[in-house]
């Protein structure tokens, strides 16, 4: 692969990438035990991580749920997750993000996600940053993404793609013709690959066959 100053431009996911999801996903865990009277509402969590794993869209999800779940998915997946976010956010990899942008290398956000929120409790700034909604089309659905690269003439196969999913980032990044990084939740694991940055300027990236 190239010297990641070499790339036009890289393409992140947030969560599980700019932070580490299972500590949070843990503490979320016990507020639902504390709020076990709402239990209706956790159901309502449950279907709508369901119905994306089966690739509906936002406005599809919406339709499959009871009228309140805008309500909340958006207080238990969005407004209370964001203090946990924060405190286990990835600041290695923020860091290196903020290099390369420095360096002019254009650090898009892409999420299925709304991010604006989780982007300011990570307290990280990238020079785009978009969803599902924005780009009409989900992971790894590379037709939005590579439609807004082009309008900035960014080759997409001159892009690194990083994530925390091959399934959903990892084939973004082949349908992208890109290469990509999938990181591991362990952070000894994240961190080995980044001492690998660090020393040689670049790391095990995959590209498509």
């Amino acid at each position: 692969m190239m010297h990641l100053a070499e790339y036009q431009a890289i393409i992140v996911d947030l969560d599980g990438t700019l932070y580490y999801q299972n500590p949070v996903r843990k503490a979320m865990l016990k507020e639902m035990i504390v709020h076990f009277w709402r239990a209706r509402e956790y159901f309502t969590i449950y279907r709508y991580r369901r119905l994306y794993e089966m690739g509906y869209n936002e406005k599809q999800r919406v339709e499959h749920l009871p009228s309140n779940a805008t309500r909340v998915v958006h207080e238990w997946m969005i407004e209370r997750p964001l203090k946990y976010i924060s405190r286990f956010r990835d600041a290695k990899l923020i860091s290196i993000l903020i290099t390369m942008q420095s360096k002019g290398i254009p650090i898009i956000v892409y999420s299925d996600y709304p991010s604006f929120e989780k982007l300011q409790a990570l307290n990280f700034a990238p020079s785009q940053s978009y969803c599902s909604i924005d780009l009409e089309c989900m992971k790894p659905d590379a037709t939005g993404i590579i439609n807004e690269l082009r309008s900035q003439s960014i080759a997409p196969e001159r892009c690194l793609v990083i994530g925390d999913r091959f399934d959903k980032d990892g084939l973004l990044a082949k349908n992208m013709n890109s290469e990509y990084i999938i990181l591991s939740q362990e952070a000894s694991e994240r961190q080995k690959t980044y001492e690998r940055l660090e020393t040689i300027g670049e790391r095990g990236a995959q590209k498509k066959e």
